[in-house]
């Protein structure tokens, strides 16, 4: 046996070092319960025990090579007026949303690391009843290798597919509920009826590095912008109006896929130039 070669100090990224320790913590928080296991039950997809594979229907898909009647629990749920091929595209594009929302989530939280994290897309030749039985079929080839050990690639390859299934189901959650239609449908209606009550106008140039513009008022204030006069948000919708789905996902986990709570309000800031107008 050759011997180790010693470890040099200056080897070592100890920001690096210090990231990692902090993302076991964020990753795997110490939950103080005495069943840890009954906090996946509500992960019915994802959860470790991989039982996604081995539900009847899942069983069914995959042996029959026929996945009408999983496309019928989504049209019950979600599809009632689309044929099956509209609802598999409508799966594959609910898969696809939810895996760039938690790449996005890893970014914004896991910083550099999260590149060690990002998912890859689904490819474009996308075929539902191929996918599960490839997942399938990489479960059981990680369970069943006779000697009680785990293949851990496998298991990982199949438990990839698991999780893309989950976060398509939970996009169409999302899609369906009625607080973000309400929010998407109203959002633009009522920015107009702002935009309409104070009536913005005589546009200005100003010498400010962050509101170079500035607009007059019907209330005869004057208020101060980049492109517009008054900025705007909604807790479900990205800036552009688009659909917050890596908040969403989150919010979905944390509240066992109840939306109560998520409750959303049409935010609206103006900037004045001093506290007089503010009060006007």
């Amino acid at each position: 046996m050759s011997e180790a070669e010693p470890i040099d100090i200056e080897d070592i990224d100890l920001e690096e070092m210090y990231q990692l320790e902090n993302l076991v913590d964020m990753l795997y928080p110490k939950i103080q319960t005495d069943d840890p296991e009954a906090l996946w039950d509500r992960f019915t997809h994802t959860n470790p025990s991989m039982a996604f594979f081995k539900r009847p229907t899942i069983r069914q898909v995959v042996e029959s090579r026929d996945s009408s009647p999983l496309l019928a629990q989504f049209r019950t749920s979600f599809f009632p007026d689309l044929d099956d091929a509209e609802i598999e595209r409508q799966i594959f594009l609910a898969m696809s949303q939810g895996i760039n929302a938690l790449n996005s989530l890893f970014g914004i939280h896991l910083y550099d690391l999260g590149f060690d994290f990002l998912v890859d897309p689904l490819p474009d030749s996308f075929n539902l009843v191929d996918f599960l039985s490839l997942g399938r079929e990489e479960y059981l080839a990680a369970k069943n290798r006779g000697d009680g050990s785990v293949d851990n690639d496998f298991l990982l390859s199949a438990y990839e597919k698991a999780r893309a299934y989950d976060l398509g189901y939970r996009i169409l959650m999302i899609n369906g509920e009625p607080r973000v239609l309400a929010s998407v449908r109203n959002f633009q209606s009522h920015r107009a009826w702002f935009k309409n009550l104070f009536g913005f106008w005589d546009m200005q140039q100003e010498d400010e590095m962050y509101f170079p513009s500035s607009w007059m008022t019907n209330a005869g204030v004057r208020v101060y912008g980049d492109t517009e006069p008054m900025r705007s948000r909604v807790k479900v919708l990205n800036s552009d109006g688009s659909v917050k789905y890596d908040s969403l996902l989150m919010k979905l986990c944390l509240r066992e896929d109840f939306f109560e709570g998520i409750d959303d309000f049409t935010g609206v800031e103006f900037v004045v130039q001093d506290d007089d107008s503010r009060k006007n």
